[in-house]
């Protein structure tokens, strides 16, 4: 009982700190809804396609090495935020789980 207090606990304290946070929030089936729609399938994989076209312009540019690092952070931020989004459905599931088990 201890672990699913535990991991409940771990799950709502990144919710917290998620700044999805508000959407997270929101009753999971709702947000499972949008993701699961068409439009919410598209964004997800015009997010996924922009992550996979910025790493590829990062790998194949012959940039500086001054522009390459100033890109580099600039790709590194793109994906940050669409790996974000991009993992909001599981990270529902899994605060629904916790929340389920732990109270």
């Amino acid at each position: 009982m201890d672990k699913v207090n535990r991991k409940s606990e771990i799950v709502r304290k990144l919710v917290e700190d998620s700044p999805f946070r508000k959407l997270l929030l929101l009753p999971p089936e709702e947000v499972l809804d949008l993701f699961r729609s068409r439009v919410g399938q598209a964004l997800l994989e015009g997010l996924s396609e922009l992550q996979r076209r910025e790493l590829a312009g990062l790998m194949s540019s012959a940039l500086s090495h001054e522009d390459a690092v100033d890109k580099f952070f600039e790709v590194r931020g793109i994906d940050s935020v669409c790996s974000l989004i991009v993992s909001l459905p599981e990270k529902v599931k899994a605060y629904v789980e916790a929340t389920k088990h732990g109270g």
